[in-house]
């Protein structure tokens, strides 16, 4: 495998711009592959999954490509989760993460055979209502950390529309016992850095059901 060095050199991308034009995008596909091997070893010794958010790149062939190596898909959008299937994505290793969508997208989804990862109580409920435990979810969580960063960005503070507040934990627990809803997946969290890393997995502990519903970390 070349260096990257080697293959973005100030001459390449000069004969690269020469030859097709500008603009031109470039993606590395060497420093792509080496960055998901960093992530896998740092994670070595948990059973962690890790999900590359479609949001942030769209393009097909960086998407095949991240199959390839064998990283899942953290999608927002039916369109995002349909683009990862014709990318050659397993739909078990696709997980769909919307914000603020109606229950048809969630159903959607689910009739393509995709993770899902309800952040909304009442659409949890919904899902609950039509499905029963005949398909299991994933639970996103808003922590209430701040966890430092810019407010504007932050996506864990109390006043985040992203995730189920923590303290609707019994309401959860409420919802999943009635339907008797088995989880299939981590609960899902952001703003887990500093004290936060350590203290929030503990408090959703004492709420969860079934700790063989929660048995992997997810990233991304």
């Amino acid at each position: 495998m070349a260096k990257q060095s080697d293959v973005l050199s100030a001459d390449f991308l000069v004969k690269t711009a020469q030859e097709f034009g500008t603009p031109v995008y470039i993606y590395h596909a060497e420093k792509i592959k080496t960055q998901y091997e960093k992530l896998k070893t740092a994670f070595s010794k948990a059973d962690a999954r890790f999900f590359y958010a479609c949001k942030a790149l769209t393009n097909i062939n960086v998407l095949r490509y991240i199959n390839s190596i064998g990283c899942g898909l953290d999608t927002v959008s039916i369109q995002e989760v349909q683009l990862g299937l014709k990318a050659g994505f397993d739909p078990k290793n696709i997980i769909f993460t919307p914000n603020c969508v109606d229950l048809s997208e969630i159903i959607a989804a689910k009739e393509l055979g995709v993770n899902l990862n309800i952040d909304n109580i009442s659409i949890l409920e919904q899902f609950g209502n039509q499905f029963g435990d005949s398909y299991p979810i994933c639970i996103r969580l808003n922590p209430h950390i701040m966890a430092g960063g810019n407010f504007k960005i932050s996506t864990g503070h109390v006043d985040s529309k992203f995730g189920i507040s923590i303290h609707q934990m019994r309401h959860i627990e409420r919802i999943s016992e009635k339907h008797e809803t088995e989880g299939d997946g981590p609960p899902h969290a952001h703003g887990l850095r500093d004290q936060g890393r350590r203290r929030v997995p503990a408090r959703c502990g004492d709420h969860v059901r079934n700790d063989r519903a929660f048995p992997r970390p997810g990233v991304h």
